[in-house]
């Protein structure tokens, strides 16, 4: 098979790679087409990081618009339209694999559907608690085939009139192989990531529908990590809006011994935390990486509000006292039991062998590509 898959953003590539590395393995063509934040110095450039000797970039897309308001967010959603649909002209796959829920997902499952290209949408169905979740369920409707982390995200793929044959649970594949080639503690002191103490991660993702909440939330978060001894780890949040105003606002609160890091590359980040004492903020590698280390998490807010979560997961509005009751119940001795305990409901790491499978023996007929709502 020729499988193209799109690279957006940092948390794409841990969904996308696994998939990747066994298509290979089985003698499949995989190439990936990046765009937005995956080709931009200020956020990283992730694609420079990734071996060209084992992953092929096919093509580097610059569909980012500066800034981080809704209007660069939403300018940004056509530039990729335009840019994908130009470059699907002059190209021919069997799939598109696309992963997750933002906005270049969107636009590129849009563009797929309409060329007649079949689609396959991993970590399909699920909900979060904010746009993002809007932007998945339209992706839904664009996608032939439905590859779901968990049952939940899959009856609700059902019952919202996807046909239950184009719908499989598969599992999270950014769990497959999670703990293998990390770097050790030992060499990420070496490389001063983090120090050879006790530490809290810190992630906070703007949020598209509370642009005007955004600084007024990070200061309360900022209130109560004060508070803590603990030196604190920031990584910084995607280009979604208010991501600028957010890092100046860290960035600028940091004391001697916090670090903050535009980005980290996948492997130093789960090294980073599977060492760190409590993971704290709105990303969703508390609910989903997270438990397979057996972390404390404090999700704030409405970002993952309606995600399926563990038992390792603490959830609390943006409230200096609670969140300062919750801080202090993740670092106790009890609850770390408790988390360390936790049942990761996104899969047992065998998520890649599943899609892969499923990729190669479905047969594209007009009768799977000419899609219908079931009733």
């Amino acid at each position: 098979m020729r499988l193209l898959f799109v690279l957006g953003s940092r948390g794409e590539w841990g969904y996308i790679q696994p998939v990747i590395d066994k298509a290979q393995s089985r003698g499949h063509t995989c190439h990936i087409w990046a765009c937005n934040m995956s080709v931009l110095p200020e956020y990283g450039n992730l694609v420079q990081e990734i071996d060209p000797a084992k992953y092929n970039i096919v093509h580097r897309a610059f569909t980012a618009i500066s800034g981080d308001s809704v209007a660069a967010l939403t300018r940004s959603f056509g530039l990729t339209a335009i840019a994908f649909s130009d470059f699907l002209q002059n190209s021919e796959y069997d799939w598109l694999v696309c992963a997750g829920d933002r906005l270049e997902q969107l636009a590129v499952v849009t563009v797929a559907f309409g060329q007649g290209l079949a689609v396959a949408h991993i970590q399909a169905g699920e909900r979060s608690g904010n746009i993002d979740g809007m932007t998945r369920h339209a992706m839904a409707r664009f996608v032939h085939l439905h590859l779901a982390s968990n049952d939940d995200a899959a009856q609700r793929l059902i019952r919202s009139g996807e046909t239950p044959a184009r719908v499989h649970v598969t599992g999270a594949p950014q769990l497959d192989g999670l703990k293998d080639e990390l770097p050790s503690r030992y060499e990420l002191v070496q490389r001063q990531v983090c120090e050879s103490g006790e530490f809290i991660l810190a992630v906070m993702h703007g949020v598209t529908d509370e642009e005007d909440q955004v600084i007024d939330q990070v200061e309360i978060l900022l209130s109560v990590l004060r508070n803590q001894s603990l030196p604190i780890l920031w990584v910084g949040s995607n280009n979604d809006t208010a991501g600028d105003a957010l890092r100046r606002k860290i960035v600028s609160s940091l004391r001697l011994r916090d670090k903050f890091f535009v980005n980290l590359n996948r492997l130093d980040y789960l090294a980073i935390l599977r060492e760190t004492t409590l993971m704290i903020g709105n990303s969703s590698s508390g609910l989903l990486e997270a438990p397979s280390f057996g972390i404390p998490v404090i999700n704030i807010g409405n970002r993952q509000r309606d995600r399926v979560r563990a038992a390792n997961v603490i959830d609390v509005p943006f409230d200096f006292d609670q969140l300062s009751q919750a801080m202090a119940e993740a670092l106790s001795e009890e609850f770390r039991s408790v988390a360390k305990m936790a049942t990761n409901p996104y899969g047992d790491g065998q998520s890649s062998s599943i899609i892969v499978g499923l990729l190669e023996n479905l047969e594209r007929t007009p009768q799977f590509m000419s899609k219908q709502i079931e009733f």
